[in-house]
């Protein structure tokens, strides 16, 4: 009878090896140190705690890590695996680790940046692509928090206590996930690089997962994070993301009745109450775009003071500032620059919705006048309650060239003139936002041309104060999307109106032309926070490549057709994502990279701000230009309507007085013009 063969061990047969079978120990267990499993003899001197990502499944330490960071790739070295790799810690080198889930190859890598003590490391569970595990070091979680004080635009109302915050986290008395956020938002203001992308999308998208299980939540620590995870989603041009969550705080912050004042609690708590529906509020107001029907903030129903001055804030004095109408008992010590904003925007929101609400009645928009002359006044009313140093003269443009609040005052003055322009630009035919041509003839000639000259005066005015803005070479002049924005709706405005401008002197074409060159100059820096922003500066480009040369066929009015989006009426650019009715989807083509107009053979930009080369003209004093009134206070008034009976025949091919009008394609539409 055969004797019966005796089977492998359990290592060999776990490593898929052929064990020799002999005595106690096999040979290739003996060679590697391993327990055989054919006797007892402790011969590993392998840690039996070593974590199981760090050895194989028979027990042996890995000898190759999964992912090597990109410094001993680049050397072939072997790497540890770990962030910081055991070979960069012996070498002081910055160790960047490349973690990389296999599941998922649809998605970017997440790349980890290792600086200086700090250690992150991102590993992955049961398969899934997300974040599990944040290893960072004490001084590294407060370098992100700190940087997120101190890199966060002021305009988008911080209602976090600095102080506090810091103090609460040396205690442990701070949530993981109000932490992680910080730290993300700091990471993403210190840093616009993809990798600093990829860090901070990992570490949200964890706190996001953990937001969203427990929705039923109803605290203030819950809004807090659902507030941070807005601006976030803001920073990076994620829209979609940013519309569904903003209702969901705007709901949150109206069932925990922030939107009254709660007495008996410290100041400081309770203007960061404030500041929190306040920046609901901000962010609503950009999103909907003048559309009633897109906002979730009423204002009507918010009962609490404007934020206070940043001063009395910091050190948990009680708030002075006024309510958001009244401007009787206004002190210009107890709000900030933040107040300021934040009624301006309340003046644009109003502004947006008269316009549209023109445009959807069809109706002329000389019937209501007065409704225009209120917002005139509104805007008026805005600039003599400025204090003198929030004021735009020559002098305090220079002061503030380099302090802390220079984005926000330039933003403030760049607002409160893109708004006139904004008023009054329903009446330039050839843009998205004029009315149809049956409204536009049954409009006085006296009211186009006091509309046109008024619109065109704002214009200039902005491309005057951009030029002023870029000879003082501020540190950081602009940092917001609305920069761009502005800069396209003046282009546009200008290109349609150009038949208006003086043949000579400061304002004169090709100094207009050179003064929106540099402004696309100040712009270029947004592509690295808000990619959204790539199809507008192409759009520009586009414009001036062209501005000016169609300059006879601008005025003339023409029959369109029906507006896309006739409820939202959104303008180029805008924030409000696109519908399409056939698919019944929103895509927000600006987050692609895509223009929401057609353009064609689009060039790379920096060749289209460098063609025609261009020097920045010498601009008056602004004390003298920019901050004049517009028109006589009685100018309107005077005007005598009367009904225009005659107009030049609308040519229905004229592509210019629709949304859709491309100045690149310009020659080939002609070629179908008779």
């Amino acid at each position: 009878m055969a004797t019966k063969e005796l089977a492998s061990c359990k290592q060999c047969r776990r490593r898929k090896v052929k064990c020799d079978r002999t005595g106690h120990c096999c040979g290739a267990c003996s060679r590697l140190r391993l327990n055989c499993s054919f006797g007892n003899n402790k011969l590993t001197s392998v840690d039996d705690r070593e974590p199981a990502s760090h050895v194989t499944e028979a027990g042996i330490k890995r000898l190759r890590a999964r992912n090597a960071c990109q410094q001993c790739r680049s050397q072939k070295a072997r790497c540890s695996g770990t962030g910081p790799c055991e070979r960069c810690q012996a070498r002081g080198e910055n160790c960047e680790l490349i973690t990389e889930n296999p599941l998922s190859s649809g998605q970017q890598p997440c790349t980890i940046n290792n600086h200086n003590s700090a250690s992150l490391e991102i590993t992955y569970s049961a398969g899934v692509a997300d974040v599990n595990v944040l290893l960072l070091d004490r001084s590294a979680v407060k370098q992100y928090i700190e940087a997120y004080f101190d890199n966060i635009d002021p305009i988008s109302c911080v209602f976090l206590h600095r102080a506090k915050v810091l103090s609460d986290w040396s205690r442990g008395k701070i949530y993981d996930d109000l932490t992680v956020l910080i730290c993300a938002l700091g990471l993403l203001h210190n840093g616009h690089s993809q990798q600093h992308r990829d860090v901070s999308r990992c570490w949200v998208r964890a706190v996001q997962s953990r937001i969203m299980a427990h929705v039923e939540r109803q605290t203030l620590d819950q809004l807090q994070n659902i507030v941070l995870l807005v601006q976030y989603h803001f920073l990076i041009s994620n829209i979609p993301e940013t519309w569904n969550l903003i209702s969901l705080a705007a709901r949150l912050a109206f069932t925990l009745r922030l939107n009254y004042e709660h007495h008996g609690i410290e100041p400081a708590k309770q203007e960061s109450q404030r500041r929190l529906l306040w920046a609901i509020y901000q962010l609503d107001r950009m999103l909907s775009g003048g559309v009633e029907d897109l906002a979730v903030c009423p204002v009507e129903r918010m009962h609490i003071r404007l934020p206070c001055d940043d001063h009395s804030f910091h050190r948990d004095i009680p708030s002075r500032a006024p309510r958001l109408n009244d401007y009787e008992h206004s002190d210009a010590l107890s709000v900030g620059i933040l107040a300021y904003h934040i009624r301006l925007n309340a003046t644009r929101d109003r502004i947006l919705r008269y316009t549209k609400r023109i445009r959807r009645e069809g109706s002329a928009p000389s019937l209501t006048k007065p409704t225009l002359q209120v917002l005139e006044q509104e805007l008026k009313t805005f600039l003599e309650h400025l204090p003198d140093d929030l004021k735009l003269t020559s002098d305090q443009l220079l002061l503030m060239s380099h302090t802390k609040d220079a984005q926000a005052y330039n933003m403030l003055h760049i607002h409160w003139l893109q708004c006139h322009c904004d008023l009054y630009r329903f009446l330039i035919p050839g843009i998205r936002e004029s009315v149809d041509s049956h409204a536009f003839r049954n409009t006085p000639t006296e009211y186009v041309d006091y509309c046109q000259k008024a619109c065109l005066e704002s214009a200039l005015r902005l491309c005057d104060l951009w030029t002023a803005i870029a000879q003082l070479e501020f540190q950081k002049p602009v940092n917001d999307v609305f920069f761009a924005i502005s800069i396209y709706q003046v282009t546009q405005i200008i290109n349609h109106l150009c038949q208006l401008l003086p043949q000579n002197g400061p304002h004169c074409l090709q100094n207009v032309k050179a003064s929106l060159y540099g402004a696309l100059d100040l712009a270029k820096p947004l592509r690295k926070m808000y990619p959204r922003v790539e199809s507008c500066l192409k759009d520009i480009g586009h414009l001036l490549q062209v501005l000016g040369q169609n300059a006879g066929d601008m005025q003339k009015p023409t029959n369109r057709g029906p507006q896309p989006n006739l409820h939202h009426l959104p303008s180029l650019h805008s924030l409000i994502p696109e519908y399409s009715e056939q698919n019944g989807v929103v895509i927000d083509l600006p987050a692609l990279g895509i223009s929401p107009r057609t353009v064609a053979a689009p060039e790379p930009l920096q060749a289209m701000s460098t063609q025609p080369p261009h020097t920045l003209p010498v601009i008056p004093q602004l004390s003298d230009h920019i901050v004049r009134p517009y028109l006589q206070s009685g100018e309107c008034d005077s005007l005598n309507f009367v009904e225009q009976t005659e107009f030049e025949p609308a040519n229905i091919f004229d592509m210019q007085f629709n949304g859709y009008y491309d100045p690149v394609q310009n020659d080939l539409i002609s070629a179908f013009v008779v």
